[in-house]
C-alpha cells in the first residue's frame, strides 16, 4: 500500500503577488517580481553561476502551475535574516576598497 504524506495545517499567510504588494505597500510588484526572478541560482551568458538571494530555499515562494504565491510568514524571516547578515551576496563581500580605485593607479608617483 502507498503512504500518503499529510500536512498538519497549510500555511494560511499566502498571498499573490499583487496581494501581497497590496497589503505591504513597501515592496512594489515590481520589486517582488524581481526578488522572486532572482530567488534561485541560475546561470550568467559565460554559463558561470551566480547565486541567488535565498528567498526560494527560505520557502518563501511557491509556484503552483503559474502562479506564484509568497508566504508572508517566512518572507519576513527572510529579511530578518537578511538585516542580521546573513544573506550577504558575493559581491558585498568582494568589493574593492576606495582606496583602489582606477583614478589612483592612474596617477603618476610624486
Amino acid at each position: 500500500m502507498a503512504e500518503t504524506k499529510t500536512v498538519d495545517s497549510a500555511p494560511r499567510d499566502l498571498h499573490t503577488v499583487a496581494q501581497f504588494a497590496e497589503r505591504f505597500p513597501a515592496f512594489t510588484q515590481a520589486a517582488l517580481r524581481a526578488l522572486i526572478l532572482n530567488a534561485a541560482e541560475r546561470k550568467n551568458s559565460r554559463g558561470e553561476v551566480i547565486g541567488g538571494n535565498g528567498l526560494a530555499e527560505a520557502g518563501a515562494i511557491i509556484r503552483v502551475g503559474r502562479k506564484v504565491l509568497v508566504s508572508e510568514g517566512r518572507f519576513f524571516l527572510w529579511i530578518a535574516a537578511q538585516q542580521a547578515g546573513a544573506g550577504r551576496s558575493d559581491r558585498d563581500r568582494t568589493k574593492a576598497p576606495a582606496s583602489k580605485t582606477r583614478a589612483n593607479e592612474m596617477r603618476p608617483a610624486a
